[in-house]
């Protein structure tokens, strides 16, 4: 398979910020693999979640994860069509998630990390154009795969955002 150099500085890019998230009096930040190998062994816990926000995009046939962090690693975890990522919370915006998780407010993200492609990554998962969002506060983040041609998922989230209730 043939590299392309923008996508080798995109993963040394990874790589190195992956590193230096390693807490070296937790783990030894030499052996990454044995850092990923401790965050797989970690039980997940269900959490509730928001099961209003969570029909809305089902009902509309928006494809979205349900991100939860885990302090241990820390590193937000989220499955998307059978498949399982996890992206440490120093990787662009998710710092800002990380900040913004326990917030009493919900906030939306648009454009969610597109400096990081993440749109690529999902492409293959998602079977219409979309765009990244991020939805977070009280606990939750949902990343969001927004229909480029459904404004009106998004005008209703930041309605609900605003409102923080079932009313909106």
């Amino acid at each position: 398979m043939k590299s392309n150099k923008n996508d080798d500085s995109l993963l040394a890019t990874l790589v190195s910020e992956t590193y230096n998230s390693v807490d070296e009096e937790k783990e030894d930040s030499s052996n990454l693999s044995a850092y990923f190998e401790s965050r797989s062994n970690l039980n997940i816990e269900n959490s509730n979640g928001d099961h209003f926000l969570e029909n809305k995009l089902i009902r509309s046939s928006v494809s979205f994860g349900c991100m939860s962090y885990f302090e241990g690693t820390s590193s937000f975890h989220f499955d998307l069509k059978d498949e399982s990522y996890t992206c440490p919370r120093n990787w662009g915006e998710f710092s800002l998630i990380y900040s913004e998780l326990n917030n009493s407010e919900y906030k939306i993200f648009e454009n969610f990390n597109e400096e990081f492609l993440m749109n690529e990554i999902f492409k293959s998962n998602i079977e219409y154009d979309y765009r990244t969002i991020c939805f977070c506060g009280r606990g939750e983040s949902y990343l969001i795969f927004l229909p480029n041609e459904n404004e009106d998922i998004l005008h209703w989230l930041k309605r609900y955002s605003e409102s923080g209730d079932i009313a909106a």
